[in-house]
């Protein structure tokens, strides 16, 4: 079934493995005026079949995809339920759009939040159904829907909230407000000064560690924070807003709650929420149970060491390195302390930040001032997906591997530019070599949105004296491109798509460049003429037209003669 009428029904009930399905229909129950259940497991599945009431509607959403249940509603059927209705829908982002198309006339305002991970969803959730503002996931894939949907609800204020690299903001007129403190607690903190402006004597604080989903808190409407905050930032916030409590959602959170307690003097109390009871069912009363709740995808940072080699032709340590988490990293090396036996040296190098995607493995050269090969290397490591660096390598002992390889590569960088209309960074390069190699670019020092980032582009095989342009997608507008004028580059090449052995850098001067068509559009609108050729051509096609009316009329005429 889709999602065609807006019939009311007392209970809707998730059923989907996938807590953006479960937020985005929390938040339509509500704005429904119905009650919100899910199920994130067979047993849960057992138990709310014995809460819910035999005789009130119900309203199952099955995600087609990610189900807990193959057939929940025929389920609850066959367990004598006489109002059950079935929705299957294909994915959340299709789902946002049509729960919200139900509601648009009671929706007052947005907010626009990323979809990787539970961190913001739960943070404006509060917020959002203050304000009755519906919430939408915003990747490459939905962007140009919620745009225009924007664009038609002109006069709604949105928020967007979080990091977005291609400023969406910029492409519509409505009354906007962005939530971008470059790091997910300090946009926490920020939603939380907003939200004062609501609260009442009656307030509370919910403490959550952001890894899960529970109705009850997100539909509270209570503002929301998190264990992985700063605790003197959420001590500093309650007494700056006369909260007096704090609600601390599962019994793993206890600990950071009582630490809240003693360090406010005692002057913010605290409850703990560690599971359910429950007073009808005569199977389940008087029966604790832990919390339901939904997974939610959360940022790990894993960043390995996987092996070290020593160049001694080249007087460079090659790091071998995977990112096994789901996010992006940046990664700094200060220190590097060599082995020869017991004795420890700390050679020269040049530290600088590099960039490591998510699921790669990437090998990184070191020029290093070492004449032999050392027995193990210790590194002081730091990295992060966001700012400030969370992350310290852990304190291990790698071993050093010799490799006799000496390899020299002569590729010349021959020009950046930016491709407006395409949205994309590209580099031309050229190997002079009689020989293929593999090569890999890093953009560095490059301006965007007040930071100083890295722009990897993956390693890509040039063949004997091949010439290519290699792009990375990006939005850039103006402004950027005016900080931008000139790129920083480091260039990595190597015999091995997984083995650079060289390294060099050089600064390229950023053209912009339009595509022949935008060129050539832009000509026209700015030519006094421009009116004149689009009147001509449309003209013509009318001649056309007439022309071939005229033709087949004649041939149907000479038809009907010969018959």
């Amino acid at each position: 079934m889709s999602l065609i009428s807006s019939v009311s029904f007392s209970t809707i009930v998730a059923n989907s493995n996938d807590w953006r399905d479960v937020y985005i229909l929390m938040i339509y129950s509500y704005y429904n005026g119905e009650k919100f259940n899910f199920i994130n497991s067979l047993g849960e599945a057992e138990i709310l079949a014995k809460t819910l009431r035999k005789n009130e509607s119900i309203s199952v959403f099955e995600s087609r995809q990610n189900s807990i249940v193959k057939g929940y509603a025929n389920f609850l059927r066959l367990k004598g339920f006489q109002s059950v209705s079935e929705d299957i829908f294909i994915n959340y982002e299709s789902l946002q759009f049509d729960l919200y198309q139900l509601i648009k006339k009671n929706i007052s305002g947005f907010i626009i939040v990323k979809d990787d991970f539970g961190y913001d969803a739960i943070s404006v959730a509060p917020y959002a159904i203050n304000k009755n503002y519906w919430v939408f996931f915003y990747n490459p894939d939905t962007k140009r829907r919620i745009l225009e949907i924007l664009k038609i609800n002109s006069d709604k204020e949105v928020i967007f909230y979080g990091e977005f690299l291609d400023r969406p903001w910029k492409k519509i007129t409505n009354p906007t407000y962005i939530i971008d403190e470059k790091n997910s607690m300090k946009n926490n903190i920020k939603i939380l000064d907003i939200f004062s402006q609501l609260l009442t004597n009656n307030s509370w604080l919910i403490l959550v560690g952001g890894d899960y989903l529970d109705e009850i808190f997100i539909l509270q409407k209570m503002p929301i924070t998190f264990t992985s905050q700063n605790l003197e930032d959420i001590i500093n916030w309650c007494l700056k807003n006369n909260v007096k409590l704090i609600e601390v959602i599962g019994p793993e959170n206890v600990d950071f709650g009582q630490r809240i307690r003693e360090q406010s003097n005692r002057t913010i109390g605290v409850v703990v929420k560690t599971g359910r009871t429950f007073t009808g069912d005569p199977e389940l009363r008087g029966k604790q149970f832990v919390l339901r709740v939904m997974g939610v995808d959360i940022p790990l940072e894993i960043l390995k060491i996987e092996e070290v080699y020593f160049l001694p032709n080249m007087k460079e340590i090659v790091l071998i390195l995977s990112n096994e988490g789901n996010v992006d990293l940046y990664y700094y090396i200060s220190g590097i302390g060599a082995f020869y036996g017991e004795q420890e040296i700390f050679p020269q190098f040049s530290p600088e930040l590099h960039f490591i995607p998510k699921g790669k493995r990437l090998s990184i050269p070191i020029p290093i001032d070492l004449n032999k090969t050392p027995d193990k290397i210790e590194l002081l490591l730091t990295y992060g997906y966001q700012y400030p660096f969370e992350k310290v390598l852990d304190k291990k002992i790698y071993d050093v591997e010799a490799s006799d390889i000496y390899d020299e590569f002569n590729i010349t960088l021959l020009e950046a530019f930016y491709d407006i209309f395409n949205e994309k960074l590209g580099i031309t390069l050229i190997n002079n070599e009689d020989k293929e190699v593999f090569t890999s670019l890093e953009i560095f020092d490059f301006e965007i949105l007040g930071l100083n980032r890295s722009l990897l582009i993956p390693p890509t095989k040039l063949q004997s004296r091949e010439k290519k342009t290699l792009f990375f997608d990006i939005y850039l507008d103006e402004e950027d491109l005016e900080k931008n004028k000139e790129i920083k580059i480091r260039l990595y090449s190597g015999r091995k798509e997984d083995f650079m052995v060289t390294s060099s850098k050089k600064v390229l001067e950023l053209q912009p460049k339009k595509s022949v068509v935008t060129s050539l559009i832009t000509m026209l609108i700015s030519s006094p003429s421009f009116l004149v050729i689009i009147l001509i051509i449309i003209v013509i096609f009318i001649l056309i037209f007439l022309l071939k009316r005229r033709k087949k009329k004649e041939e149907q005429k000479i038809v009907n003669i010969g018959m």
